[in-house]
């Protein structure tokens, strides 16, 4: 029978052997490709557990009830909810594919989110390499379609406005710049997709300005909805494929530069974020493609700023900035 000093001394021992032993064990491997992490099937999809998403990214993950994180340093990478499509990607707000999970309290994002949303933001090496010189610019509506009306000013006409200012500024930087339109033009949506198709288009910017609620403010930027997905504004999955889905990750990307900009320059009104639609200038143009709402003409504040001329110019200015981080992200070596 051992002393309590002997049995202190032997049980440390004990420990300190297992620990040793535990030690010289083989570690889990590191997660270092797509194929290594985790997924589960649920409500007939396939989702990714975010621990090994997190791993992937080299990142800490926190998970609870109500929020999952991917955590860099002391900053959210990434901030989920279970059962929502809202979620923010370095701080930018995102309407998910699908809203994630909380399975056997491990949390899940949908796999499409992980290869489709976070992917293309987090890992360059996920978009397509190309140095797009090449800029159509689509100023929305024209002619006999005026687009929406607010009280002082038709859409048709800021569009083009705006068009104008960002064209210089991109030839500013050294870009060839097309137009859609350089007056008012009709066009119908497949004549705009086609044009840029025609003149071998690297990058196409379509430029709107919304209406909703007189209360409703903000700018908000648009990419191709992947195959297998809804759109932001629906639950309706569409798996067929387009001539736009061949650029997906990299429009995700391009969407989340300039909205990156636009939200760092234009402080008067909210962030709207990153969406996915189906629009058909973004369906069917042969590059990487995005639509970006510059504000709301039906709020009286927005109104009046878009009719500003200065306004106008820092709005170009910050969708040039953010093609221009696009094209340096993206660029051929």
């Amino acid at each position: 029978m051992l002393g309590g000093r002997q049995s202190r001394k032997f049980y440390l021992q004990w420990f300190m052997l297992v620990a040793l032993l535990f030690a010289a064990l083989p570690g889990q491997a590191a997660i270092n490709s797509i194929s290594q992490v985790a997924a589960g099937w649920y409500f007939g999809r396939k989702y990714a557990r975010l621990s090994h998403v997190a791993e992937y990214f080299n990142l800490k993950y926190y998970a609870s009830t109500s929020q999952f994180r991917l955590i860099s340093g002391k900053s959210y990478a990434a901030v989920f909810y279970p059962d929502k499509r809202t979620a923010t990607v370095n701080g930018m707000p995102v309407v998910l594919n699908f809203a994630p999970t909380l399975r056997d309290k491990m949390p899940f994002i949908s796999w499409s989110d992980f290869t489709e949303t976070v992917l293309p933001i987090f890992q360059k090496s996920a978009l397509k390499r190309h140095t797009p010189k090449h800029i159509v610019i689509d100023p929305g509506h024209g002619g006999s379609d005026p687009g929406a009306i607010g009280k002082i000013s038709k859409e048709k006409n800021i569009t083009l406005a705006i068009s104008k200012e960002l064209k210089r500024s991109l030839e500013k930087r050294g870009f060839k710049v097309t137009m859609t339109r350089t007056g008012d033009a009709t066009l119908s949506l497949a004549q705009r997709a086609s044009h840029c198709n025609r003149v071998k288009g690297q990058v196409f910017v379509s430029i709107h300005a919304d209406a909703a609620d007189r209360s409703v403010r903000g700018i908000g930027s648009f990419s191709l909805t992947p195959a297998g997905a809804p759109s932001y504004n629906t639950s309706k999955v569409e798996s067929g494929t387009v001539a736009g889905h061949s650029w997906s990750r990299n429009s995700l990307y391009l969407s989340y530069a300039v909205q990156k900009r636009l939200a760092a320059n234009i402080k008067e009104t909210p962030n709207r974020g990153i969406k996915r639609a189906r629009f058909s200038v973004l369906r069917n143009t042969e590059c990487p493609a995005i639509l970006v709402e510059t504000g709301f003409i039906s709020n009286a504040t927005e109104e009046r700023n878009l009719n500003n001329s200065a306004y106008r110019k820092r709005l170009a200015e910050a969708i040039a900035n953010g093609i221009a981080d696009y094209q340096s992200r993206v660029k051929t070596p």
